[in-house]
């Protein structure tokens, strides 16, 4: 089975390539995630917490 596009999607755009039934929405609002800022205390601390595992399951298995 083939696929085909459906030729009426076209007509329903505007000359700039953009739906005109979609939502339009500014920056702050098409924005998604949480800020870099905290996003980057985040990777820290996980960070430093697997370097701390680690290092105790070096000092617990050491002979």
């Amino acid at each position: 089975m083939t696929y085909e596009p459906d030729r009426t999607t076209s007509a329903r755009t505007s000359g700039d390539g953009r739906d005109p039934a979609a939502p339009v929405r500014n920056p702050t609002e098409a924005r998604q995630g949480t800020p870099l800022g905290r996003m980057r205390l985040v990777l820290a601390i996980g960070i430093v917490g697997v370097a701390v595992a680690f290092l105790i399951a070096y000092w617990a298995t050491r002979p």
